[in-house]
Formats: structure tokens, C-alpha cells, sequence
């Protein structure tokens, strides 16, 4: 008997949907007079009707009729105005990884592919929830007969609605087409600019030699891999910083630096500023 390998395909979580927690929707009432409120997970909110204004700790976002906005965990958060026919969809979930926080404390518009997706979602968690409103616990419980399967199913829906999110607004696409090593190399860098890459990673999917794309890459790009890695990283920070309220430490996470003072060490050196002098140069919101 001949045993036949196949060349396989990794596939990395970019994140990871643990739990659902609510999916509801409901008429908006201004908060004006109540303290901020802070959830513990993600809050997706989607504008059906009207539109809504936020106090998002020291941000202001307005949400217009057929927009996102998701809130982090932890963030502080009450509404300020609402027009009259203000009518949202709210799903709570949690789950592990920094990938979505770019996406977060911001007017997100919507595709109609987008919009009809967060639909489907909303009907589907309102089959499978019912929200809790007495008694000591808060958000939703499981319908009576929901399955395992339907469960999952609901969080694949959301999972594929963040991945198309992320690969629209955050992740460059790579150019096809293009024949030389450094190339393809580059390519590699602009799709995980956000992760953690070794070059054992990146000879493994182009399956050749580390002392190979190394050498390559140096004739295109005169730098070493991992060298032009960081500027790359650096960028994307400036971007974040310009455009999301994220913080700093969210910032380090999610471009897989080992801890802030790390992150705020290699933007300094290659910057010649702090992350801090960066934010308060106005010179720089156009840079």
C-alpha cells in the first residue's frame, strides 16, 4: 500500500468567538443622567433606524442610520442623543485575541453584504436568546431546544462578519502576480504586519531556506527582513494612533510587541519621537 502525502495548509485563528452573550434589539433612551456603563465583553451595535450619539470615554461618535460602532471590553460608554426613531441591534460577544480593536470606538459603514449579514445575525440570536429583564442577572438566556450546532453556527456567522470587517479595513490585500522572492516576502509582511513572524515562518510558507529569502530581500530592499518588519509595524502604529482611540497598550498588543515600554523603545528609535510627542505634534496628523 503506497501512502500519498499532501502538501497541507496551516490555517491560523486571527481570533477566536468564546462567548455569545446577548443579541437583542431595542428603542434607545438617552442616558443623559446615568453614570457610564462598562461591559466586560465586545458590543457590536448596529444602527437600523436614526442615530445615536456616544460619550466613549473621552470621545464623542456619532452613529448614523445603517452604521456599526463596536465597544471594547472595559470601555466606559453612555448615550448622549438619540434622534426619535433611534432602533438598534445589539450583539455582546466575547472572545480572545487583539485583531479587532483597530475596528473599535468608530463609525463602522457598512456594505449591504455587511448590513443584510448583521440582519441575518439578529434574527438568528433573537431565535436562539431571549433577554433576561427580572430578577438578579442581566443580558440573555438559551431558548428552550436550541442545539449545539445552531449555537456554533450563530458564532461562525459572527466570526465570517469581523473577518470581513478586518480584511476590508485593516488587512492590505498582496499583490498577485508578482515572480520575484523579495516579493513575495514583502507580501507575506503586509498580510501579518500584526503578528509575531520569524523567518522560519515566513521560509516554511514560501518553502524555501532561511539564508535564501534573506539574501533576496537584502538585493531588493537593501534591509534585513525582520529590520523592515518593524518600520512596517511603526506605520501601522501611526495609523492607529491618528485614526482609533486606542491606547497605547492596546496599540503594543495587537502589533504583537512584548509589553508598551517595548513598543514605545522601537517608535522612539525609529521615529525620534515618543509615542506620546507623536500624538501631541499636530505637524503629524498629516504625515
Amino acid at each position: 500500500m503506497i501512502t500519498q502525502r499532501y502538501k497541507t495548509t496551516e490555517i491560523i485563528n486571527l481570533f477566536m468567538i468564546d462567548k455569545l452573550v446577548v443579541f437583542y434589539d431595542r428603542k434607545m433612551r438617552t442616558q443623559m443622567k446615568q453614570p457610564p456603563i462598562l461591559f466586560d465583553h465586545y458590543q457590536l451595535f448596529y444602527m437600523a433606524e436614526g442615530s445615536m450619539t456616544f460619550q466613549l470615554g473621552e470621545k464623542e461618535c456619532t452613529v448614523r442610520e445603517h452604521q456599526g460602532l463596536l465597544v471594547p471590553p472595559n470601555t466606559p460608554f453612555h448615550v448622549l442623543e438619540r434622534s426619535e426613531t433611534a432602533f438598534v441591534n445589539v450583539h455582546g460577544f466575547m472572545c480572545r485575541g487583539d485583531l479587532l480593536l483597530p475596528l473599535c470606538n468608530q463609525p463602522l459603514i457598512l456594505s449591504a453584504d455587511e448590513r443584510n449579514l448583521l440582519k441575518e445575525l439578529g434574527k438568528e440570536g433573537k431565535q436562539c436568546f431571549e433577554r433576561i429583564t427580572t430578577g438578579n442577572e442581566v443580558g440573555c438566556k438559551l431558548r428552550p431546544g436550541i442545539t449545539r450546532g445552531r449555537l456554533q453556527a450563530l458564532k461562525n456567522k459572527l466570526e465570517i462578519f469581523f473577518i470581513k470587517l478586518i480584511e476590508s479595513r485593516l488587512e492590505p490585500h498582496p499583490t498577485t502576480g508578482r515572480g520575484t522572492v523579495a516579493d513575495s516576502v514583502h507580501d507575506y509582511l503586509t498580510a501579518h504586519v500584526a503578528d509575531r513572524v520569524t523567518l522560519s515562518q515566513i521560509a516554511e510558507h514560501l518553502s524555501l531556506s532561511i539564508t535564501y529569502i534573506k539574501r533576496e530581500f537584502s538585493k531588493k530592499y537593501g534591509r534585513g527582513i525582520i529590520d523592515y518588519l518593524l518600520d512596517m509595524k511603526i506605520e501601522r502604529a501611526k495609523q492607529l494612533l491618528k485614526e482609533t482611540t486606542l491606547n497605547f497598550t492596546q496599540i503594543a498588543g495587537y502589533l504583537s510587541f512584548e509589553s508598551e515600554a517595548h513598543f514605545s523603545k522601537t517608535f522612539s528609535k525609529r521615529t525620534g519621537q515618543s509615542p506620546s510627542q507623536y500624538c501631541k505634534n499636530k505637524n503629524n496628523i498629516g504625515q
